[in-house]
């Protein structure tokens, strides 16, 4: 069961980490959510393209806490190495 989760944890790291870089490139369509009249808004390129096209630090940021969590969680239920005797 510690194998099955440590290899979860550090796919999850990986892909937070994947994310983080796509969120920082300036350029491409980034998703986008606001907060609009206390209600979850999507803004696609459509609306504001200058937003959902420049970086997106707060995520970026997210993205790479994410990453630590996970490379933590990987580490600690890294698989244990069994003593030959």
């Amino acid at each position: 069961m510690r194998s099955i989760l440590f290899y979860v944890a550090i796919a999850l790291a990986v892909i937070a980490v994947a994310a983080a870089i796509y969120f920082y490139i300036p350029g491409i369509y980034h998703p986008y959510i606001s907060i609009e009249n206390g209600h979850l808004v999507f803004i696609g390129p459509g609306r504001h393209l200058h937003v959902s096209t420049s970086r997106h630090r707060f995520y970026t940021g997210a993205c790479v806490f994410l990453a630590a969590v996970f490379a933590i969680i990987g580490f600690v239920m890294r698989p244990r190495k069994v003593a030959i005797q």
